[in-house]
């Protein structure tokens, strides 16, 4: 599973996502922190870095 989280985010910040994160035993969660983005990251480098993170997400899980 992958979080890409907006380290902006004012609505879902990330301390909101981390006790239902941690009861996900049956596979591995990874989180990526998106700089300088808020809650739909429309800003860069956010936006690049989720970009980047979903692509290497999937070609990680897909091979």
């Amino acid at each position: 599973m992958l979080l890409t989280q907006p380290a902006e985010d004012r609505w879902t910040p990330h301390h909101l996502s981390v006790p239902v994160l941690s009861r996900i035993t049956k596979v591995p969660v990874e989180t990526v922190m998106l700089d300088n983005a808020g809650h739909y990251p429309l800003e860069e480098p956010g936006l690049t870095q989720m970009q980047d993170a979903i692509a290497d997400f999937v070609t990680r899980n897909t091979a």
